[in-house]
């Protein structure tokens, strides 16, 4: 993401100041809150609220469909495999390794190749054009991964050829110069064949990276026409990255929508073909479409996520994005997703209890009983009795027994009932948030103070101190 660089002297001069002027902070108690993601993913939900972050939300939906998260998807999310950039980011990349980890490559395949140790210092930020302060990530991790694999390859084929060699890494030197500044063009070569094809694949490359975006637009729509060049399906879906770069570099806090549209264009047909390159094409088809036609956004996310999803972190970081920015028109278009359009109904229940229990009706998907008790205006017989039916060994357990219950007059008949489920999740560890909610549940329905009293000691599951919440 763009990046602001401070001066020390401002830095020092805000740790100079005593204290927050805006206290006195007081610590509460929070007994109730949205379940950790990963005890989602593990398919423990507790009461599922429309309030729930997007994230947590959309893997509800998954877990209440019956489609568990893979051990794949739960170790990505969970933050032991790559980290998702911020969509926001003028490079984004379907990629996420750390940088010096990819550079790292690069520099030691250079080293055993050329026998020699190049500059490890290599900056891979560069300002935003006409800006003062801020920067971006210019070389991805993708380049020096690819610069590392094609180093080897071209060593192993060309082993006969040192000098030629020699250019090709002269070459790939000059390309990475131009990282953080506008320094070196790679020179032109004349033979042999294959690193005339590779020098301009490196010329429209540098061209890249010094934000010559026109210049490197042409040269790599001339390598993709060349079917004999190596580089030419990389090349027709880097035509794509040519136009986001521009789009969201050209003006500052600003993207040029009819440039996305033509960048959404070109990844569409690139992802349509099919090959290498057609999940990496998908990928920035969603960050053009999550501003440009967010339905169409929606939609794609909603299916991926609703199955086993091998880009499931980025997804979930794309939905977020989606829907904190919920400009998108035509909320109807998104709702041909049946994730989106349960999560849409969850959030804003009011607007469909009569669809939300066809849906229940249509599908069977215990999914769609939760979000039609959630939407419910008033107790429904047919939707308690299913309720009441479903077993406790489902995900779904907690939520629907909560609003059932919850349906009941306050009473000690009521009381009881919301007690003895409350004793059962107690002798089973249930969570402390579900133990809470149905504490507070069963102290509403109350009618003596005695139980309110005795029902009010709870264990907390998290502090407030009015600052970092």
């Amino acid at each position: 993401m763009r990046r602001r660089k401070w001066a020390l002297g401002i830095a020092v001069v805000a740790l100079a100041v005593p204290g927050n002027s805006c206290g006195p902070f007081f610590t509460g108690m929070v007994f109730v809150h949205q379940p950790d993601l990963e005890d989602v993913l593990n398919g423990r939900l507790g009461v599922v609220h429309g309030t729930f972050s997007v994230s947590t939300l959309a893997m509800s939906y998954r877990v209440l469909s019956g489609v568990m998260p893979t051990a794949a998807e739960k170790t990505s999310v969970l933050g032991q495999a790559d980290t998702p950039q911020d969509p926001n980011n003028p490079g984004y990349s379907v990629r996420a390794n750390s940088t010096p980890n990819a550079m790292n490559a690069w520099i030691a395949e250079r080293a055993e190749v050329m026998h020699e140790t190049s500059d490890a210092g290599l900056k891979t930020d560069s300002n935003v054009p006409g800006q003062q302060w801020d920067t971006y990530e210019n070389c991805l991790n993708d380049a020096f991964v690819n610069a590392a694999k094609t180093l080897a390859t071209r060593a192993r084929d060309h082993s006969t050829e040192p000098a030629e060699l020699a250019e090709w890494v002269n070459g790939q030197d000059a390309v990475f110069s131009n990282c953080n500044t506008p320094t070196n063009m790679p020179a032109v070569v004349q033979k042999p064949d294959w690193l005339v094809k590779d020098r301009a694949y490196q010329t429209a490359a540098a061209h890249f990276y010094r934000a010559e975006f026109d210049e490197a637009r042409k040269e790599f729509e001339a390598i993709a026409a060349d079917r004999s060049s190596p580089w030419h399906a990389l090349a027709d879906y880097l035509v794509g990255r040519c136009l986001i770069r521009q789009a969201t570099l050209a003006q500052p806090d600003k993207a040029d929508d009819a440039m996305l549209k033509q960048a959404g264009e070109q990844f569409a047909r690139v992802a349509k073909g099919g090959g290498q390159y057609a999940g990496p094409a998908t990928e920035l088809l969603n960050f053009v479409d999550l501003r440009v036609n967010p339905d169409a956004a929606a939609v794609r996310l909603g299916d991926a996520m609703s199955r086993p999803d091998t880009r499931l972190k980025q997804h979930l970081v794309d939905l977020s994005y989606l829907l904190e920015h919920s400009g998108w028109p035509n909320q109807e278009e998104s709702r041909k997703s049946d994730l989106m359009d349960w999560m849409l109904t969850m959030q804003a229940p009011a607007k469909g209890p009569e669809h939300a229990k066809e849906r229940w009706r249509q599908t069977g998907n215990v999914a769609w009983l939760v979000a039609a008790m959630s939407a419910a205006q008033s107790p429904d017989p047919e939707l308690l009795r299913a309720a009441a039916a479903v077993p406790y060994d489902s995900p779904a357990w907690a939520t629907l027994t909560y609003l059932r219950l919850e349906t009941l007059p306050a009473g000690s008949a009521a009381r009881a009932e919301v007690e003895q489920v409350l004793n059962e999740l107690v002798q089973k560890k249930a969570s402390p948030h579900a133990v809470n909610e149905f504490t507070i549940l069963a102290r509403q329905k109350a009618d003596r103070l005695e139980d309110f009293v005795r029902l009010a000691p709870m264990e907390p599951v998290g502090q407030d101190n009015d600052v970092s919440g």
